[in-house]
């Protein structure tokens, strides 16, 4: 299964952030990669869907990719292809 999200993915920076709402400091050491509304955005890597959040207030809805040697790609604020689920593989691209 091919993983097409549509997306509108939050801010390309890094570094240690204060979170005004959790009122706590944090670091980020992931890489974000923003998109307009509607875009199609494609597996990162060959991988097993290890959860679909459809519930998260501070992500919107997240996917969780995990490759074989345990990295994860998290998707967040994005729509999910209907039927993708736990458990998923999913190719690159």
């Amino acid at each position: 299964m091919s993983l097409a999200i549509y997306t509108w993915c939050g801010l390309a920076s890094q570094g240690f952030f204060f979170n005004s709402t959790l009122d706590c400091y944090y670091e980020h050491v992931g890489v974000d990669i923003s998109a307009e509304a509607g875009s199609e955005v494609y597996a990162v890597c060959n991988g097993t869907i290890e959860s679909v959040y459809t519930d998260d207030v501070l992500s919107g809805t997240q996917i969780v990719l995990v490759k074989d040697d345990g990295v994860r790609a998290v998707y967040s604020y994005v729509d999910p292809v209907d039927g993708l689920e736990a458990g998923d593989t999913v190719t690159q691209g």
